[in-house]
């Protein structure tokens, strides 16, 4: 067993956040596709989960029910590999997706190859 072994998620809305009275917009595919790239040249491969609801409530206290996608990628090195996924949040999907916030979560995991 690997002590640092982890599985890494990157939550992404597949809408943006209505502001200043524009409606929401469903992102283009090419956003969702370019940041698959990103982190699977990063990690090796991954796991996309779409279709998945995300339900949250803002700091000023507007509650968001938004279809999201999950990016999973699983990883010998987590602590590090989180670090560079936060850094790699802040600098690109921040922007990419028009966000104030991107959601990241790392749980450990052991992992059980069947053969």
């Amino acid at each position: 067993m690997v002590s640092d072994m982890g599985r890494i998620c990157v939550y992404l809305p597949e809408y943006s956040n209505p502001a200043g009275g524009r409606p929401r917009a469903r992102f283009p595919e090419s956003k969702f596709r370019e940041t698959a790239r990103d982190l699977v040249t990063h990690f090796g491969a991954g796991t996309w989960r779409r279709g998945c609801v995300g339900i949250w409530i803002d700091r000023d206290g507007t509650a968001y029910v938004d279809r999201i996608r999950i990016l999973m990628f699983d990883t010998y090195h987590a602590r590090r590999d989180l670090r560079w996924v936060k850094a790699y949040a802040h600098s690109v999907l921040l922007s990419r997706f028009d966000q104030k916030a991107i959601y990241v979560t790392l749980a450990k995991i052991e992992p059980v190859v069947v053969r």
